[in-house]
């Protein structure tokens, strides 16, 4: 009987390489530690192994979980933003959601699984940037931003730009705002 390596038929964690894990606190410290060559940020992490599985360089990993600025929601009455960290169960049953863009709400509701629903985020469902994951094709049809923080401010894109684009803005999605 032959015995192969662990990972090499089904990869498991233990074939994760070592990585330093970073925890910012702000948006701005994000960014910093986002900067360097391998960094990955993370949140809900629902699709996090399996881009370790496909791959994924991972040097630094910046937990975005602390970040409070990325679980929110705002309604002015004419603008709908809503931070990258919210995740779907939450974004949408969210009041504002609801009043804003009730449509919105509703397919945002019917994504995943409902264990997923409760860990995967807005930004993680858009910077997975697959084909089958939803989010992109309901906000490119409402004409949603993406506002992306940098180390040199702030660059807007559109949902479909992420597609356009062999890699993404750079920088951390910060926040979708519908008008």
């Amino acid at each position: 009987m032959l015995l192969l390596p662990t990972g090499m038929v089904a990869p498991t964690q233990r074939t994760i390489p070592d990585f330093v894990l970073e925890r910012p606190v702000t948006a701005a410290e994000a960014v910093a530690a986002g900067a360097t060559r391998g960094a990955v940020y993370a949140q809900g992490c629902s699709d996090l192994f399996a881009q370790f599985r496909e791959g994924l360089d991972c040097r630094t990993l910046v937990s975005l979980e602390r970040i409070a600025e990325l679980g929110a929601v705002e309604w002015d009455g004419s603008t709908l933003e809503i931070g990258a960290g919210v995740d779907h169960h939450a974004g949408s049953h969210d009041a504002r959601v609801r009043a804003a863009l009730p449509g919105l709400a509703a397919g945002w509701g019917s994504i995943a699984t409902q264990r997923i629903r409760r860990r995967a985020t807005l930004g993680g469902n858009l910077m997975a940037r697959r084909t089958r994951y939803e989010m992109s094709v309901m906000l490119s049809a409402l004409d949603a931003e993406l506002d992306f923080l940098t180390l040199d401010g702030t660059v807007t894109v559109s949902p479909a730009a992420l597609w356009d684009r062999a890699e993404p803005p750079g920088g951390l999605l910060r926040t979708v705002r519908i008008t």
